[in-house]
């Protein structure tokens, strides 16, 4: 299914689902100060409801973004 998408830049997408209320939004599990940042969750929101991840990814890491990018492609093939 994201084979589809993998040629439209991810800017692209990311500017689609800004404009259809479609946001993934980075939340830290704890709060305070950590010299690399605390874990964070993923919330999906979808024109005010929100859909809370359960797996947590290191601050900063590819591998969050990598899941970012994928969370938008993934809402951006199911709305188009």
């Amino acid at each position: 299914m994201l084979d589809a998408y993998e040629n439209i830049p991810f800017h692209e997408i990311q500017a689609w689902c800004w404009f259809n209320k479609i946001y993934v939004v980075q939340k830290p599990t704890k709060r305070g100060y950590k010299k690399d940042g605390h874990p964070v969750k993923l919330i999906v929101d979808v024109d005010g409801r929100k859909k809370y991840g359960k797996q947590e990814y290191k601050q900063n890491a590819k591998e969050l973004y990598e899941k970012i990018e994928e969370l938008y492609r993934a809402y951006y093939g199911a709305y188009t």
